[in-house]
């Protein structure tokens, strides 16, 4: 992907068990916004021969500019259970707002594995910081983990989601990302 893999602005998006990776912007650009919802998901972005990866994989914003103007929404509600967020930068997080009166800014990271600098807050819910995941091999673009990945069996169990990208079985103790280390 040249630009990026997820692009919505004042969206509403429902993801289970996706992989979005080797994007030349953003895997989530979640601006302006919206109601969000991603459930076993693995955003990845690394740099190769033809991809110079700057910026973060995941964005989530109530706002956008457009000629040093500020738009923002009155609404965005996010929600990310069990999803990696991982790559090259030491950053790959950028969760920003725009305070307004009445506005909602409601998010929550739920048993995730996030590379990040920032100081994560009561948004964010048994999270794993900057814990390489251990990909399989992140240059020939696999994306499933290793077994001694720290997100084998830390992630919940989400109703309704049984099963992986790959249409094996969750356990009891999923896995966090799209895919469950056999």
């Amino acid at each position: 992907m040249f630009y990026t893999g997820i692009s919505a602005a004042s969206g509403s998006v429902r993801a289970e068990n996706c992989l979005i990776h080797s994007c030349g912007d953003y895997c989530a650009q979640l601006y302006y916004g919206g109601d969000y919802r991603f459930d076993h998901c693995t955003f990845a972005n690394y740099s190769n021969t033809v991809i110079n990866h700057q910026k973060p994989s995941f964005l989530l914003t109530n706002f956008f500019v457009v000629n040093n103007i500020v738009y923002s929404f009155p609404f965005t509600n996010a929600l990310i259970r069990n999803c990696i967020i991982y790559g090259g930068l030491e950053d790959e997080l950028l969760v920003d707002s725009v305070n307004a009166s009445g506005y909602l800014f409601d998010y929550t990271f739920t048993n995730c594995n996030i590379r990040t600098t920032s100081s994560l807050d009561n948004n964010y819910l048994n999270v794993q910081q900057n814990q390489n995941p251990l990909f399989e091999d992140f240059s020939e673009q696999l994306f499933g983990l290793l077994s001694a990945s720290p997100c084998k069996n830390a992630g919940i169990t989400i109703p309704g989601i049984t099963d992986d990208i790959c249409d094996k079985p969750r356990d009891a103790q999923p896995d966090i990302g799209a895919y469950e280390i056999p």
